[in-house]
């Protein structure tokens, strides 16, 4: 019998000693460093494209781009073998500049989260133009992928797509879910996000504008009436809990506003570049600078109902206002670039807290 203990305890301290001696990697310069494979959430922390492991202080480590310009970059991190993209083919300057793939499991996970009607789509061209890296996307949308978004249509999890689209549960026509479901959410892109923010009053109506398709416009009847009243109330909350989430869940998260882009999309890809850690391409962001509409854009004929009346009733700018300022005191308190108000229309300033006769914001409308 105590032959048999004594086969027992010596069985699991060995055990014990190989499980801990795994966990251990040496590292080139000879320090010891602690592997999370065993420990870690699936998906917070995927191989580079020298075998490093990432952590959640940044996307890519710097000493990646360490001497290495743009171009060399692209050519290390792309997947030789899949196919490309040249989102400016027909321009003489820009054409040799083309869009691939990343090796697999090389980038980790990364969401590129927005309310609908936020500029998406574009934001995704953009990115794409100044990296050279695919986006993806947890939709797959035919559409897109048809018009050059390959990555669309690739696995979110695949590490090939450096950001992944997700609108959570924006899209979905009940209240917002419950806190553990979002935190789900967010967890599910390895708590890192690029965030992009526009204007609510105006996301509301671009969203309201896919019953036509990405870019058509929708019916007048579909800005009036009860079903837009309820509608506008669900979505300002879903809105306003969207982008709570996502800068309070985060371990890592840039934040990019919609009007911010439009008004400078070179500086804001800048932005982006050094959040990512991948060095500047001059002459990709010289071809922003020549194309920076992109492929999907609504062009406004003026003769929609939002364009010469207000869809907005005072119970729905009191909603949205209130929301505004809720995510402006979260961008404030997290040290992230505060709401462009300046550039928001329809949006008509509270009455701040510096005392009567002073405004916290200026109205475009």
């Amino acid at each position: 019998m105590a032959g048999v203990w004594k086969r027992y305890v010596t069985r699991s301290l060995a055990a014990v000693v190989f499980v801990t001696t795994s966990a251990l990697l040496l590292c080139s310069n000879g320090r010891l460093r602690l592997t999370y494979r065993l420990f870690s959430r699936p998906g917070s922390h995927r191989p580079d494209i020298h075998g490093r492991k990432y952590s959640n202080t940044r996307l890519l480590p710097t000493n990646q781009t360490a001497g290495v310009d743009g171009d060399e970059f692209v050519r290390r991190l792309i997947d030789k073998n899949q196919k490309t993209f040249s989102p400016w083919k027909y321009s003489v300057a820009c054409s040799k500049y083309k869009t691939g793939m990343a090796r697999y499991r090389s980038l980790p996970l990364m969401a590129l989260a927005s309310f609908p009607g936020s500029g998406n789509t574009w934001a995704r061209y953009l990115i794409e133009g100044a990296t050279g890296v695919f986006t993806g996307s947890v939709y797959n949308d035919r559409g897109l992928a048809d018009n050059g978004f390959y990555g669309e249509t690739v696995s979110e999890s695949s590490g090939r797509t450096l950001l992944q689209k997700t609108h959570g549960y924006t899209l979905l026509t009940e209240p917002t879910p419950s806190w553990s479901s979002r935190r789900r959410m967010v967890e599910r892109h390895g708590r890192r996000a690029v965030v992009l923010i526009r204007n609510p009053y105006e996301a509301l109506i671009s969203l309201r504008n896919f019953a036509a398709g990405h870019l058509g416009y929708a019916a007048d009847k579909h800005f009036l009436g009860e079903t837009w009243s309820s509608w506008v109330t669900l979505k300002a909350n879903h809105w306003r809990d969207f982008y709570m989430d996502w800068l309070n869940m985060t371990s890592l998260a840039h934040v990019i506003h919609f009007e911010n882009l439009r008004h400078d999309p070179v500086s804001e890809m800048r932005r982006l570049l050094r959040f990512v850690g991948m060095p500047e391409n001059k002459g990709r962001l010289n071809c922003i600078e020549k194309y920076p509409e992109g492929r999907f854009r609504r062009t406004s004929s003026g003769r929609q109902i939002f364009h010469h009346r207000d869809v907005f009733s005072a119970e729905h700018r009191a909603l949205l206002d209130s929301a505004i300022e809720t995510v402006r005191t979260a961008l404030e308190s997290g040290d992230h670039p505060p709401l462009p108000l300046a550039r928001y229309k329809y949006y008509r300033p509270v009455q701040s807290r510096d005392g009567p006769g002073t405004f916290s914001g200026v109205s475009n409308t």
